[in-house]
């Protein structure tokens, strides 16, 4: 019986996956930005997902790293549930964010400005965000918490996400 080796692009969405999660679990679920906000992150798997790879796959391991990520922050499939309505939008979001153009991409890298790629960023956000404080809160007449959790947490997790992206990307150059 042979076993089949992990191909370079399968260890690199391991390792994203478990940098991800490990971010989210150990560093920034630990801060909290005048005792109110905190980063949420995940969906920056999103974000580093190949944009070549299988549409399927990604909704379940974005359902499985929301599923890892809330058994460690106790929230109830909260991040489950957005992580993988986020990936069910992400083909839209990248069309939105690159345009057509995206999906005759060969290669698994995303090929675009600095624009480009803070508007893909934002979109994951902005959706993993209002699809965990509309969960969490279960009541579309508290629209005004929902409204007021997304203002305070998704400027936060936008620009620490963005702050990250920006320096790995800065390493590959």
């Amino acid at each position: 019986m042979k076993i089949k080796r992990m191909n370079s692009s399968g260890l690199r969405l391991l390792w994203h996956f478990i940098w991800v999660l490990l971010l989210q679990v150990l560093v920034f679920s630990g801060i909290e930005l005048f005792g109110v906000a905190q980063p949420m992150l995940l969906a920056l798997f999103l974000f580093t997902y190949p944009t070549d790879s299988d549409y399927s796959l990604s909704i379940f391991l974005s359902f499985l790293l929301g599923l890892v990520a809330d058994s460690f922050a106790d929230t109830l499939a909260l991040n489950a549930v957005a992580m993988t309505v986020a990936a069910y939008f992400r083909p839209s979001f990248l069309r939105l964010a690159y345009g057509i153009s995206v999906e005759y991409y060969n290669d698994s890298k995303l090929q675009g400005n600095l624009g480009q790629h803070s508007y893909f960023l934002f979109l994951l956000l902005l959706t993993h965000h209002f699809i965990f404080f509309t969960a969490e809160v279960f009541e579309l007449s508290r629209a005004f918490v929902i409204l007021k959790q997304l203002v305070i947490h998704l400027p936060l997790s936008f620009l620490v996400g963005w702050l990250l992206i920006q320096l790995f990307s800065l390493q590959k150059r």
